[in-house]
């Protein structure tokens, strides 16, 4: 139990350093981020390429595998290769398109709607909203990209600050009921 509680309170600092160190550094996270997944995607690939060749030639699924592990090697070198501000402004162009679509599928629904539904207005006006968001996004792609490690940065530290909590507060488990844990507030 104690090890349990060590190991929670261990992951809770690093979840609360990440998020301060997103929130006050982005480009550095985003590094960290493009070389762990990269990373991850070359391992990945090494392993469906091990995996392809230790399967049997008459399983035509295999292939499958060849093609996977190709395109996560290479995805994973092409995230270890290209410079994180080009990261940065991809992940700027997805999150504006995202919202560009979002916008004209609101929009167009709302005048679809305009005779047989009384809210249309107010999602019309969302879909303005929405779309004038998407081309402040689109002017600026690299500042959204800071944006969204920025959230990340602020949940990180939420939950981290959440999990010190819970683990500090949790004091015993009744005898009576093992399922019902006793929180204690008013520990000092």
């Amino acid at each position: 139990m104690k090890s349990n509680r060590i190991m929670k309170t261990v992951i809770s600092v690093i979840l609360i350093v990440f998020g301060a160190m997103g929130m006050i550094w982005p480009s550095f996270i985003y590094g960290i981020i493009t070389y762990v997944i990269g990373a991850g995607l070359i391992a990945n690939g090494v392993i469906l390429l091990l995996e392809y060749f230790q399967t049997s030639p008459l399983v035509k699924e295999r292939y499958y595998q060849l093609v996977g592990s190709i395109a996560f090697i290479l995805s994973g070198l092409a995230m270890l290769v290209i410079p994180v501000s080009i990261l940065q402004t991809v992940l700027g162009l997805v999150i504006a398109l995202g919202l560009l679509v979002i916008s004209i599928s609101l929009i167009s629904r709302a005048l679809i709607e305009k005779s047989h539904f009384d809210g249309w207005m107010i999602r019309l006006l969302i879909g303005i909203i929405t779309f004038l968001a998407s081309m402040i996004v689109f002017s600026r792609l690299n500042e959204a990209g800071n944006a969204l490690v920025f959230i990340i940065g602020g949940v990180a530290i939420y939950i981290g600050i959440s999990n010190l909590l819970g683990t500090f507060l949790i004091k015993t488990k009744s005898k009576d009921d093992p399922d019902h844990i006793d929180i204690d507030f008013t520990k000092k």
